[in-house]
């Protein structure tokens, strides 16, 4: 057996097959995203700052999110989208081992917070990257499914960042007595998980053809018409209400439901040790949030998203009371909150596809043609918006308790139903 050439073969298929290379590009994106929106949550908590600083601080993590689209044109220029992918992963690596010594020190939040800015700024340009490569390189059949791929690696990314890694310094912390030594680790670990993950990549990814790589283009046509004509459609107003206002009750509780699970009991939290917040929402959570949201993409690509719109609203309002009743009882039985926070996650899963379809909706143009500019439009309202009330929502705490919190939380459903009530969503948006 020639085994020289099945290897050339195996190297052939591995360097340009899809399914060689969509794996690790999208794992590195999920674990960005899930490194300042969940890890850090945890990390402030554990390392000494009140709630108001965490959501605070996790908050401004959201700012380069901001200029999303901005870096949509960057990654076009001064060098290929390949090249921008592996570099951006060597770069997070770095960021992360700076975290991981920053926390070596006492009273060097500052640092630590510099540093995990330093990821979120290199984390959107890679998202940035891989979504231009992947439109650009993968075959017409998989780019169709290109919002399932990305569900999948993306809850994949939330199982082993929230699940996994949450869990395992738990573990640490419980043997070890050393919280900041136990995310010091982490730290360590996640910085060569990039690194591993840039060294696959440069492996792995394809180099794209000369026009794919990164060759001059108007930037008015490219990017700034397909913007302009964006704000110049009809009913604009209440698209960006809705693109605004729709997860105001989630972008309040998100954060601060984390917090709720690990705060001390004294301070009307739950008070779950790192490992049982890993498995509550890391692992129990995620597939609720998995199963919502495979049982609400079967829904719409059944009958499209009009028939779904207020249930799934209700879906990801109501839901919320799950906290109220935990915040009542203050149960300690781990089994019971993690049936109440499945149930609030399936919800949440569910709703939120009503959201990222009408979102996808929003995106094309009069001929129905989805253009990315204007999705990274609406992702950057979207992200607005995460700053806004995820800053709010921890002073609201402070000021509140978490009973009333929850409240506050329920009550501002309304919201989300008056702006479903006035979205003008194509009915037929999402169906086969």
């Amino acid at each position: 057996m020639n085994y020289s050439h099945l290897m050339q073969r195996l190297e052939g298929w591995l360097k340009g097959h899809p399914w060689a290379w969509i794996p690790t590009a999208f794992l590195a994106k999920g674990v960005s995203t899930v490194t300042f929106a969940v890890i850090s949550v945890l990390a402030f908590k554990r390392l000494g700052m009140d709630n108001a600083q965490v959501c605070m601080h996790v908050a401004l993590l959201y700012l380069p999110w901001l200029f999303r689209p901005l870096a949509s044109v960057l990654v076009l220029r001064l060098m290929s989208l390949r090249r921008w992918i592996v570099l951006c992963e060597l770069c997070m690596a770095v960021a992360l081992f700076a975290v991981a010594l920053c926390v070596s020190f006492k009273g060097t939040h500052v640092g630590v917070m510099l540093w995990l800015m330093v990821h979120s700024v290199v984390g959107v340009i890679h998202d940035a990257a891989v979504d231009k490569y992947f439109r650009m390189n993968a075959p017409l059949t998989i780019r169709r499914s290109f919002g399932g791929i990305t569900s999948v690696f993306y809850r994949v990314a939330l199982l082993f960042g929230q699940g996994v890694l949450l869990m395992v310094v738990g573990n640490m912390e419980t043997l070890t007595r050393d919280v900041a030594g136990a995310w010091r680790f982490l730290f360590y670990a996640m910085s060569l998980f990039f690194l591993l993950l840039a060294v696959g990549n440069l492996l792995l990814l394809p180099k794209p053809a000369p026009i794919e790589e990164g060759t001059p283009f108007l930037f008015k046509s490219r990017w700034m018409e397909p913007v302009k004509d964006f704000f110049a459609q009809k009913g604009i107003v209440s698209v960006l209400f809705f693109l605004a206002l729709f997860l105001l009750p989630e972008l309040l509780v998100e954060k601060v439901g984390m917090l709720f699970l690990v705060d001390a009991g004294h301070t009307g939290g739950l008070a779950l040790s790192p490992q049982e917040f890993g498995f509550v929402q890391g692992t129990i959570g995620v597939f609720a949030l998995s199963i919502g949201g495979v049982l609400g993409g079967m829904a719409v690509h059944r009958h499209g998203v009009g028939r779904w719109l207020w249930p799934m609203a209700l879906a990801f309002t109501i839901t919320n009371v799950t906290y109220l009743f935990l915040a009542a009882y203050m149960p300690t039985n781990i089994w019971l909150i993690s049936l109440s926070m499945g149930v609030k996650f399936m919800g949440l899963g569910f709703g939120s596809t009503a959201y990222m379809v009408s979102l996808i909706a929003f995106s094309r143009d009069d001929g129905g043609e989805l253009r990315p500019e204007r999705l990274a439009v609406c992702s950057s309202v979207m992200a607005f918006a995460t700053l806004l009330f995820t800053a709010l929502s921890g002073y609201l705490m402070e000021w509140l308790g978490y009973y009333r919190f929850f409240w506050l939380v329920v009550a501002c459903s309304l919201v989300t139903w008056c702006v479903t009530f006035l979205a003008k969503v194509d009915h037929l948006a999402g169906k086969k």
